[in-house]
């Protein structure tokens, strides 16, 4: 797997942006492509999280491709939408690490042999790159947008973290 390429499904995003994370992506993260359907999520009118998805579109830190033909997109699974279904695509197609908090999403784009990593992942990331101090701070961002995480996932965190 290619480690320094990520394809984003739209929830990391948006919390990313809702956080102040979504402009370190490319310190945390390394290239972050986004398929067509996830940049309509994110850009739609209304969502507090458009305008810095935008920004991060137009600045480079986020690249939309459009390299989604794949197999995959003729058999997919009831439950998954459109955005987290070219993500899967995307990722295959890239030989990328998918960033993607859906359950379902993130169950099938392992059975589909993709490496997955969600928000958390990314948090632990931020901290041990120095990018964040602490992920204290934004756990607690996270929960004022009702971004929540479980108790288990967050002790894990706090522990993967040292905090």
């Amino acid at each position: 797997m290619a480690s320094n390429i990520i394809v984003a499904d739209s929830s990391p995003l948006i919390i990313a942006a809702h956080t102040g994370l979504l402009v370190r992506l490319p310190d945390i993260l390394g290239v972050v492509f986004i398929p067509p359907k996830v940049s309509e999520e994110c850009l739609q009118l209304g969502k507090p999280s458009a305008n810095a998805i935008a920004d991060a579109i137009k600045c480079g830190i986020l690249t939309v491709s459009t390299q989604i033909e794949h197999e995959f997109l003729t058999r997919i699974p009831s439950g998954v939408d459109a955005g987290e279904a070219e993500a899967i695509a995307l990722a295959l197609n890239m030989n990328a690490k998918l960033l993607i908090d859906d359950k379902k999403g993130r169950k099938i784009a392992k059975h589909e042999g993709l490496a997955v990593l969600g928000f958390a992942s990314l948090l632990v990331k931020a901290k041990r790159s120095g990018v964040i101090n602490s992920v204290l701070p934004v756990i607690e961002q996270m929960n004022k947008v009702n971004y929540r995480i479980s108790p288990r996932l967050l002790a894990e965190i706090l522990q993967l973290c040292n905090e």
